[in-house]
């Protein structure tokens, strides 16, 4: 073998040894990435296995890690659908009822709750309600007081008037009765002569105009207008805007009360014991003792009502037809609009109710 032979010979085994090495060099590369990527991966299972077991990951700080994904999330879901499960199958077997709180509001009442379906949910909002009524309760009678302390001031300032006045004292004041001072004993001024009276132009008494009420003017004188201008044929009851109207104020009168066993008692007279029908927000009834029990079982204890107008109208029968329109307030309850209709059937000398409908204005949205 000559010696170019040898020297590329040797050539070849350089690289070759070259290249061995550096094959070697990647594989030990390779299977270092290997293990460090399997240490990740083993230290990743076991935080998981740590996570799916419930336990809490601290670091370096003893404070919790904050994970991009929510690892107990599936496990959460699982929980609340077997509870949910478990108080479904539990409420299955028991015999409360349970209202569907998406029904409108108005078919159970304005001041109506809904209940969560879970047990325990339900006895905690119950509490929390029974402590707002009772609250309710204090800051009522805080408030009944501070008016009777006022009332008070007044009466002792009424009397110190009184006394300065040479007039007799009015009584003592009683927390517990009635307190209501007698004006009919001061005399009356003198009247003017008829000569003197007649001379004068009477002053125009000034009736300021609600802001609600602007533009109705008008409207109202065409009514009367119209109404002075009635067919013979509506005057089958001349007097019957009277009786509704008085009606309606004997009937308010009655009904906003505080006390059910008063309303009861006052609005008794009205209704017949068989032949009075109502409909209370969609709810029908007939008869006295169904329609007061109704009235009995009403929610609220304090009611307060402004009526913005009310209509009248004669039927063939001799019965009067009432329609009222307005507001009112039951306790702590927002206002809100309401529609009462009546008609009025003559009975021996006097009328009852025959039918009466009470909505209030709710529009679905």
């Amino acid at each position: 073998m000559s010696k170019e032979e040898e020297k590329k010979v040797a050539e070849e085994k350089r690289e070759r040894e070259a290249r061995i090495r550096q094959l070697e060099k990647s594989i030990a590369q390779d299977e270092e990435q290997r293990k460090r990527v399997q240490k990740i991966l083993e230290e990743k299972s076991e935080i998981y296995a740590r996570l799916s077991q419930g336990e809490t990951i601290l670091n370096g700080d003893n404070e919790p890690v904050e994970f991009l994904v929510d690892f107990n999330a599936k496990k959460r879901e699982q929980e609340k659908r077997r509870l949910d499960d478990a108080e479904k199958a539990k409420n299955e077997e028991s015999e409360a009822v349970h209202f569907n709180p998406d029904e409108e509001q108005r078919v159970y009442g304005v001041s109506h709750v809904p209940l969560p379906v879970s047990e325990t949910k339900r006895q905690e909002q119950i509490q929390e309600l029974l402590e707002l009524s009772k609250k309710t309760e204090v800051n009522r009678a805080k408030r009944k007081r501070l008016l009777e302390e006022r009332e008070k001031k007044k009466w002792e300032q009424l009397n110190r008037i009184r006394k300065r006045k040479g007039l007799q004292e009015l009584p003592p004041w009683n927390s517990e009765g009635e307190n209501e001072a007698k004006f009919l004993d001061i005399p009356l001024p003198a009247e003017p002569p008829m000569e003197v009276r007649e001379g004068q132009p009477e002053p125009k008494k000034f009736t300021p105009v609600r802001e609600w009420d602007r533009g109705k003017v008008l409207y109202d004188r065409w009514i009367t207008k119209r109404r002075d201008e009635r067919d013979d044929e509506m005057n089958f009851n001349p007097n019957f805007e009277e009786i509704g109207n008085a009606f309606i104020q004997h009937y308010y009168s009655k009904f906003d009360v505080q006390d059910p066993a008063a309303r009861s008692s006052g609005l008794s007279d009205l209704y017949d014991p068989m032949n009075s029908y109502m409909t209370f927000e969609g709810v029908q009834v007939k008869g006295r003792d169904s329609i007061l029990q109704k009235f009995a079982a009403l929610p609220f204890r304090m009611i307060q009502r402004a009526i913005t107008k009310t209509d009248c109208q004669p039927l063939p029968d001799g019965s009067i037809l009432v329609a009222v329109i307005g507001q009112l307030k039951t306790d702590d309850d927002p206002i809100q609009s309401f529609n009462h209709f009546f008609v009025l059937r003559p009975a021996t000398g006097s009328f009852f109710i025959s039918n009466e409908i009470f909505r209030l204005v709710l529009h679905d949205h």
